[in-house]
């Protein structure tokens, strides 16, 4: 009797059907998007002397995304087809088709998306293996996802046949795409490390500007003790060492845990700021144009 009525309650609770619709929806652009940035930070790194940089940033947001996005997708998704196979949801319920034609919109257009941007990074001069490989990647995910909800919503039977090959090969490649961004990953204590430089070289290029308009107002490169209340955080202040060397030339000089080649510096201070790891000292002069010339320390 009770089974009877919370069958009947299922049925008549459509409200209830488009929470998990909606949320296996949201919950699957995070598995997409995880498994297409896990997978394009393994094309970065593969071909990252052909390429300007390989964003770790962009590669934690995407295991997290996986991490926390593969048990509230798949879980929903094995509820879902449990209960059209018991006939809790009816096959041509108006939510279930409405949410399953948007997930065919979005896979299309992803489709058409990536094709453009093969296209367009062709023609913008792009290195073709790179952006051949990462629209294979998007082209592979999106054509899997379009061909499974086109196939749902046209299904009239439930038998687990098909749906578990699905389940099975979809789980498998996101597993792949975690495995895949923790086997490249920085560690967190890596992490931390190159955000220390990092901090560094922000500070050392905020002291470069300050040391300059010191220098055009007052006619003189500032002295060391003017240099501890130069205005930088004082945790950052202490690793730089500030030292004179003439009239209109000055060292900055720090530690660094590992080299700027690593390609970890931001685009817009690595051009300037080259460093390998351990002491380096950089030999400045005062300028307009803000000239750099570099110095290992002895």
């Amino acid at each position: 009797m009770k089974n009877s009525i919370s069958k009947n309650s299922e049925k008549t609770n459509p409200a209830f059907h488009l929470f998990l619709y909606l949320a296996m929806f949201f919950s699957l652009g995070f598995v997409v998007f995880g498994a297409v940035g896990s997978f394009f930070a393994l094309i970065d790194k593969t071909f990252e002397s052909a390429v300007e940089s390989f964003y770790q940033e962009s590669l934690r947001s995407a295991i997290a995304s996986l991490v926390i996005a593969i048990p509230a997708y798949y879980s929903i998704l094995f509820i879902i087809n449990n209960k059209l196979a018991k006939g809790e949801i009816e096959p041509d319920s108006g939510i279930r088709k409405a949410i399953s034609y948007l997930a065919i919109f979005v896979f299309f257009a992803m489709s058409i998306g990536s094709l453009v941007s093969l296209l367009f990074g062709y023609l913008n001069g792009e290195l073709a293996e790179v952006s051949f490989l990462k629209t294979l990647v998007f082209l592979a995910i999106s054509a899997l996802m379009f061909a499974f909800y086109f196939w749902e919503i046209k299904r009239a039977s439930f038998s687990k046949k098909v749906f578990d090959i699905y389940f099975s090969l979809s789980l498998l490649i996101a597993f792949s795409a975690v495995a895949t961004g923790f086997a490249i990953v920085d560690s967190p204590r890596v992490t931390r490390e190159k955000k220390q430089d990092r901090e560094i070289i922000e500070a050392m290029e905020n002291a470069r500007q300050r040391i300059e308009n010191f220098y055009f107002n007052n006619g003189k490169l500032m002295e060391s003790e003017e240099f501890e209340n130069i205005g930088l955080e004082k945790d950052v202040r202490e690793k730089i060492i500030y030292n004179i060397s003439g009239d209109k030339e000055y060292e900055l000089c720090s530690r660094f845990n590992y080299s700027s080649e690593d390609g970890y510096i931001y685009d817009y201070l690595k051009n300037e700021w080259r460093f390998p790891a351990g002491d380096h000292c950089f030999k400045l002069r005062i300028r307009s144009d803000g000239e750099i010339s570099e110095k290992m320390i002895r």
